[in-house]
């Protein structure tokens, strides 16, 4: 299964206006899979030592910031403040 493929075409058609240009689709995409190749990265150098409370500790703090990201988005493009219930 393409995990990241699906999630793009999640993105999309959840983001994106049916009329995006295709120069807009193709910068967005590249852009989508840029984040999605250096969070892999930062796992795979990051996580999975000996070190399991460290692990936790990193995976924790990824997740940390992308909730923050998200109520962040959530401030701007819905006007709301908490609602995902954030745990950062």
């Amino acid at each position: 299964m393409k995990y990241i493929e699906k999630a793009w075409e999640e993105y999309r058609r959840m983001v994106l206006p049916a009329s995006v240009s295709e120069v807009q689709l193709t910068e967005t995409r590249k852009a989508f899979y840029a984040g999605a190749s250096i969070l892999f990265s930062l796992i795979t150098i990051h996580a999975g030592t000996e070190d399991e409370e460290k692990d936790v500790a990193f995976l924790n703090a990824l997740s940390a910031e992308v909730d923050t990201f998200g109520e962040e988005l959530d401030h701007v493009v819905l006007g709301v403040s908490g609602i995902r219930g954030g745990k950062a």
